[in-house]
């Protein structure tokens, strides 16, 4: 008795190799182009959670002046059972640097984050953040 079966290709389920790794690639490039974008907003959110804290410190500081009649001397006085925000410490920026503070005489002062790096200077990421840049409409 003859196979039924021996005249007939047997084809196999599954994925060849070449189908596999063109998956993979377009897989990873999807996944590079993805990252890039989420990186780039990511940024961008770390920039502008910076700006919101310093409008918050900025808010505390007219308070303070509004209740005691002069600039805090650091920004500790803002903070504590006694201070005007509500957190026990000074709020740092979003790259956990701490702020410069520097009170200009009775009622101008100034407020900067150095942004990611830390450092005085710098573009993108890495540039200050200042009162005047908190006012640009871009932001």
């Amino acid at each position: 008795m003859r196979n039924p079966n021996a005249g007939r290709v047997q084809r196999q389920h599954g994925f060849s190799l070449i189908e596999l790794m063109v998956v993979i690639t377009i897989i990873g490039l999807l996944g590079g182009i993805v990252g890039v974008n989420v990186y780039r907003y990511m940024k961008k959110a770390t920039i502008a959670s910076t700006k919101t804290q310093m409008r918050e410190i900025e808010a505390a500081i007219n308070a303070f002046r509004l209740e005691k009649r002069r600039l805090p001397e650091t920004l500790d006085e803002l903070v504590g059972e006694d201070g005007l925000m509500n957190t026990d410490t000074v709020p740092t920026d979003a790259w956990n640097n701490e702020f410069l503070y520097e009170p200009r005489g009775s009622r101008d002062y100034e407020l900067i984050s150095w942004g990611a790096d830390g450092i005085e200077g710098g573009e993108d990421e890495d540039a200050d953040i200042d009162r005047a840049s908190l006012r640009d409409k871009d932001n």
